[in-house]
C-alpha cells in the first residue's frame, strides 16, 4: 500500500499526479485553476452493437475530495 502524500502539499500548477479520490485505484489527476478543481479522466465503457466502445470521461473533484497524492514516476526510471 503506498504512503499518499498529504493532500495540501499536491502541486497546483497543472501537473499530473495520481490521487487518491477514494476509488480503489488511483486517478491521474491535475488541479485545474480555472475551476478551482481537480480534473481526471476516468476510463468508460459501452457497448455497441455487442463490441466494446471504450472512452475517457473528463470529471472533476473538490479540493476537499482528494484524499492524498503520489507523484508520477519517472519515465527514465521506469525503463531500467
Amino acid at each position: 500500500m503506498p504512503k499518499w502524500n498529504k493532500p495540501e502539499t499536491a502541486p497546483r500548477n497543472g501537473h499530473l499526479v495520481f490521487a487518491n479520490l477514494g476509488w480503489p485505484w488511483p486517478i491521474t489527476a491535475c488541479w485545474n485553476e480555472y475551476e478551482h478543481r481537480w480534473v481526471y479522466a476516468m476510463a468508460q465503457l459501452n457497448i455497441v452493437d455487442r463490441q466494446e466502445d471504450p472512452y475517457f470521461e473528463n470529471e472533476y473533484a473538490e479540493d476537499s475530495e482528494l484524499l492524498g497524492w503520489l507523484p508520477l514516476p519517472d519515465v527514465n526510471e521506469v525503463k531500467k
